[in-house]
């Protein structure tokens, strides 16, 4: 069974790495069948969120949205279409 690492540091006190915390279950008797790094090789990734959202004038389902993203300097909201 696949468990995200996160869940299990909700649901139980855990203050070691998901490393520390496979060697641990190995030297109790359980088998950790793989360790799945979920952030290897992602890159390039900008967060953001929806401002603002207007129908475009002509359409019923083009939207011109405003959007703040976390990686720009200035709070202002960048149009994208």
């Amino acid at each position: 069974m696949k468990v995200p690492f996160s869940w299990l540091k909700e649901l139980v006190d855990i203050d070691v790495t998901a490393q520390e915390l496979e060697e641990k279950l190995f030297s109790c008797g359980f088998e950790v069948e793989e360790l799945i790094p979920l952030d290897a090789g992602i890159s390039k990734v900008v967060v953001g969120r929806i401002v603002e959202m207007e129908p475009q004038e002509g359409t019923h389902l083009t939207k011109w949205t405003a959007a703040s993203m976390a990686t720009t300097s200035a709070s202002a909201p960048v149009r994208r279409t």
